[in-house]
């Protein structure tokens, strides 16, 4: 899929055309494909989708979750540990 075709696409168009595995058993490769997309959607909305690395862009997403944690009253640090525990869970369960 090119970059125009992700940007003029919907989350719906994406999954039924197979961009966006969807499926009950997610793996994490699937995982890692849609944190990507919510990435590349990030970038898009901020306009740093053309300039910047990945590693801006996570970043950049990180960035923003700390404000919508603030925003919520939601303590970052808890949810980002909470997230860790989840990670260690899914690649030590999984074959993927």
């Amino acid at each position: 899929m090119t970059r125009e075709e992700l940007e003029n696409s919907t989350i719906k168009e994406l999954i039924e055309a197979g961009e966006i595995p969807f499926s009950r058993e997610i793996e994490n490769t699937d995982r890692a494909s849609f944190a990507q997309l919510a990435t590349d959607i990030h970038s898009m909305l901020i306009g740093s989708y053309e300039s910047s690395s990945i590693e801006e862009q996570v970043t950049d997403i990180i960035c923003n979750l700390r404000h919508l944690c603030d925003a919520h009253g939601i303590m970052f640090l808890e949810m980002n540990s909470q997230a860790a525990d989840h990670y260690f869970n899914e690649i030590l369960n999984t074959e993927d």
